[in-house]
């Protein structure tokens, strides 16, 4: 595998992902703790219910209200942000029950310093969990969310993050290329080999007269073996692939002339065949996995298979994108 010179590879996945059973048994856990705090709130709730004229019966239900309250609302908190809603009023109202028992508790062992702690310890160790599973759900959820939603088209992929170091030593260098990445929202390298492209194409001149070199923040790019730029227009969206007939398809002839991408030599003629591509922005995961199929279909007929650099050239996403729609189909 080539890297860009002056760059690092991508650092492995990490060894240390979480297991399926991982998960589930950190969320009993927490649970179990809040159970060990939820028994001796009530306790001391029950006890201090008895202490203001309550008789034994209320105070069991004023005791066993507070704790079931503590845990249904815990629960339904619990389903909201595993669903990637942020569910602030629940989570609030949970932390609030929660320092009420810890206030109680603190009133049932003042004035012994240790009483207090040993009191007000189940709660804090239940209310600090608590947020901290919520907040690892909720982060997650989002994760897959914004995932699917990056796969189906609704939102644009992530760009590149360029280092403190690039803006510090070539801020002017740096600034076009960032500028480029965020209105045509293509990778860095893709808008850096553009501006070495026109660079080249037509130099500025210094005061002598002479051409200037390309600038040393870019020269990276003149190491790396890429195809040729295709060409800019004021939208760096490529136009899609006129309508045809799809009920007869022209067989391919000598006189033909044939495309190569990534190593293929494809006729020209299977181009003409296609259908248009749907829109990147509206389409779906079902529209990509039915035009990947078509054109299966169309590229059967003229006697190859599209290999999954056709197909991401065609549907403009990624090969690894592609992968995942032959899946879907093979599945379905």
């Amino acid at each position: 595998m080539a890297f860009f010179k002056g760059t690092r590879p991508a650092p492995p996945v990490s060894a240390t992902t979480p297991r399926e059973y991982e998960q589930p048994l950190t969320d009993a856990a927490i649970y179990l703790l809040a159970l060990g705090g939820l028994y001796i709130t009530t306790q001391t709730i029950y006890a201090l219910a008895l202490q203001y004229g309550f008789a034994p019966d209320e105070a069991g239900v004023v005791a066993g209200l507070a704790d079931v309250a503590v845990l249904a609302y815990s629960w339904k908190a619990k389903q909201e942000t595993e669903q990637g809603r942020s569910a602030w009023g629940i989570r609030l109202v949970v932390i609030l029950m929660s320092l009420a028992s810890f206030s109680l508790q603190i009133k049932a062992a003042y004035p012994s310093p240790t009483g207090m702690l040993l009191h007000a310890l189940p709660s804090l160790v239940w209310i600090f969990g608590h947020e901290i599973m919520l907040r690892g759900k909720l982060r997650r959820a989002k994760k897959a969310l914004r995932e699917q939603e990056i796969a189906d088209g609704r939102r644009p992929a992530p760009l590149d993050r360029i280092r403190v170091a690039e803006w510090l030593l070539a801020p002017r260098r740096t600034f076009q290329v960032w500028k480029m990445m965020i209105l045509w929202r293509q990778p860095r390298d893709f808008v850096t080999r553009v501006k070495v492209t026109q660079w080249t194409e037509n130099p500025p001149l210094d005061r002598k007269g002479v051409a200037e070199p390309v600038p040393t923040a870019w020269q990276w790019v003149l190491e790396v073996s890429e195809p040729p730029l295709p060409e800019l227009t004021a939208s760096p969206v490529p136009a899609a692939l006129p309508p045809a007939d799809t009920d007869t398809v022209d067989e391919p002839t000598d006189t033909d002339t044939d495309r190569v991408i990534g190593g293929q030599k494809i006729p020209e003629a299977f181009f003409t065949a296609l259908p248009a591509a749907p829109m990147k922005n509206r389409r779906t995961t079902a529209d990509s996995v039915d035009y990947i199929t078509e054109v299966t279909r169309i590229a059967r007929e003229f006697s190859f298979e599209p290999s999954g650099v056709l197909l991401a050239h065609l549907l403009d996403c990624t090969e690894s994108r592609i992968s995942q729609l032959q899946k879907d189909l093979v599945a379905a």
